[in-house]
């Protein structure tokens, strides 16, 4: 399981979804959602709604705990994602050794960042109109025998590239409030010190 801070997280994660399903681009706009979409609200065409409801997504404290009434802790390796940022190389090594994998030096991965731009499609509208029908016209396609790709889903969804806006201080702080109790259960159940995490300067 790797944790990381919801508050990044949540804003990451919309980011994400900038590319598929999500059609609000403000992070906050999206964020002040969440009620009205765990309604079955505000919901654009996607696979799964639940990916568009980021508090839910981001109760890390929460789904660990869950995870934890279904193994014991000592079959749960826990990854938090600092480590992660801080050496990729040590925190690969913790998880060979938590799964009794052995290590091949001449094979270590090459640990690159990925995601860190923002996506968004080039027509974003046309994109909100065709891309429900992709799933079918895919399947339809599939059984007729068509084995290579056309492209176009492609040209029409590509997304533009581009720097991720920062967060802004008064967002931070809102995430931080809502998000200090779920952290406080963390904390507990990897007994580890992540309150710099809801702390907002």
């Amino acid at each position: 399981v790797m944790v990381r801070n919801p508050v990044e997280m949540a804003y990451s994660w919309h980011n994400r979804k900038l590319a598929g399903a999500e059609n609000v681009l403000n992070f906050e706009k999206a964020w002040n959602l969440r009620n009205k979409r765990k309604a079955g609200l505000c919901i654009p065409p996607c696979r799964d709604p639940k990916e568009l409801i980021y508090d839910e997504m981001c109760k890390l404290g929460e789904q660990l705990q869950h995870v934890y009434r279904q193994a014991p802790p000592g079959r749960v390796h826990v990854v938090v994602f600092d480590d992660l940022k801080a050496d990729a190389a040590g925190v690969y090594q913790s998880v060979l050794r938590f799964l009794q994998v052995p290590d091949d030096d001449n094979c270590l991965p090459n640990f690159e960042v990925h995601n860190a731009a923002r996506k968004i499609p080039r027509y974003r509208l046309m994109a909100r109109l065709v891309k429900p029908a992709f799933g079918p016209l895919g399947r339809l396609k599939a059984a007729a025998g068509f084995r290579r790709s056309w492209g176009i889903y492609q040209r029409i969804l590509r997304p533009e590239m581009g720097p991720r806006p920062p967060m802004p201080p008064r967002v931070r702080q809102m995430l931080a409030e809502y998000f200090r109790d779920d952290v406080r259960l963390l904390e507990q159940l990897i007994e580890r010190d992540l309150s710099h995490w809801i702390e907002v300067s």
